[in-house]
């Protein structure tokens, strides 16, 4: 990687989000970094759904952000668009339209 887009690279927050169930039931949305060859999650917010379509969805965050650069205000919502199977696109605040390609799918849920 050359030296301008490696620096490029760590004005990025984000490099990626997960959705994990925890053993109650609820969801949490994290935002996620490499560092190296870990993953430090940067975000960490329980949610709930909000309006859904065929291709699209909304999360809301609730309470603290318990991630390790906590938001003093996290977004209200945030929609995620699913285009196709291998495509999530979500528009940040600050960094605008940011377009996430999985190598191998996203799961469906059966």
């Amino acid at each position: 990687m050359t030296p301008c887009m490696a620096k490029a690279r760590e004005q990025i927050v984000s490099e990626g989000y997960r959705f994990e169930m925890d053993k109650s039931g609820d969801w949490w949305w994290l935002v996620v970094r490499r560092k190296g060859n870990a993953l430090t999650t940067v975000h960490r917010l329980l949610f709930t759904y909000g309006e859904e379509t065929s291709t699209s969805i909304v999360i809301k965050p609730e309470g603290k952000d318990l991630g390790s650069k906590p938001w003093k205000k996290p977004p209200a919502t945030l929609k995620f668009e699913v285009p196709t199977d291998y495509r999530l696109v979500v528009r940040d605040p600050q960094q605008g339209k940011l377009v996430y390609e999985a190598k191998s799918g996203l799961a469906t849920g059966n």
